[in-house]
C-alpha cells in the first residue's frame, strides 16, 4: 500500500509541458524577467508580486473589456 502523502498519480513530462499554468509561467518569466522552477515558486512570485501577477493573467486569459485597466489592484495591501 502507498504512503498516504504519496500522490496517487503524476502526470507525464509531456502532459506537464502542454498545460495552460506551464504556459503561464512561461509568460510570467518572460515578461517580469523573473526564474520561476515551478508551480510553488509561481504561487510565491504571485503572492510577492500581487499586481503584476493580475496583470499577467488579464493578458495571458485574453481578457476582453471596453478598456484596458488604469489599476489593476487598489488597496492591495487591505483586505477586502
Amino acid at each position: 500500500m502507498p504512503a498516504m502523502n504519496a500522490p496517487l498519480w503524476t502526470p507525464a513530462p509531456e502532459r506537464v509541458e502542454a498545460a495552460n499554468i506551464t504556459a503561464f509561467r512561461a509568460t510570467v518569466e518572460t515578461a517580469w524577467g523573473v526564474s520561476l522552477a515551478d508551480h510553488d515558486a509561481l504561487y510565491a512570485w504571485s503572492i510577492d508580486n500581487i499586481e503584476a501577477f493580475w496583470q499577467s493573467l488579464w493578458r495571458f486569459g485574453g481578457v476582453i473589456a471596453s478598456k484596458d485597466w488604469d489599476a489593476v489592484l487598489l488597496d492591495g495591501d487591505r483586505m477586502p
